[in-house]
């Protein structure tokens, strides 16, 4: 396991927020941090679309959003994607990303004749 040197220097101003591809990894950076993980609210709409609902007040902090692209890569981007854009639109500047895996691999299934 590496050792992870984190400065506990927080006065407030960062905010971690995760989605739901995997909150354990969210939780235990947070708890590296020491900062609280924030309140977000990640749903489907009965069509299937994803709503996101960021509850903290992020106004003029410094936000890292965690998605990991894993299974279903396609949900977990576009949940990354809405997640940024939630986070936009409360007028945060900028908002840091943490992503873990390839979001695509290509596939190359040629059949050979």
């Amino acid at each position: 396991m590496t050792k992870i040197r984190v400065h506990k220097k927080n006065n407030g101003s960062m905010v971690l927020i995760g989605g739901s591809s995997n909150p354990a990894l969210t939780a235990e950076i947070a708890k590296l941090l020491g900062i609280p993980v924030g309140d977000v609210v990640i749903g489907r709409f009965p069509e299937g679309e994803i709503q996101v609902q960021i509850r903290d007040n992020i106004r003029g902090k410094d936000v890292f959003i965690v998605q990991p692209t894993c299974t279903p890569p396609n949900e977990s981007l576009m949940e990354l994607l809405i997640l940024i854009d939630a986070a936009r639109r409360s007028s945060v500047t900028p908002a840091r990303t943490a992503r873990t895996g390839p979001a695509f691999r290509s596939r190359r299934s040629w059949s050979r004749t």
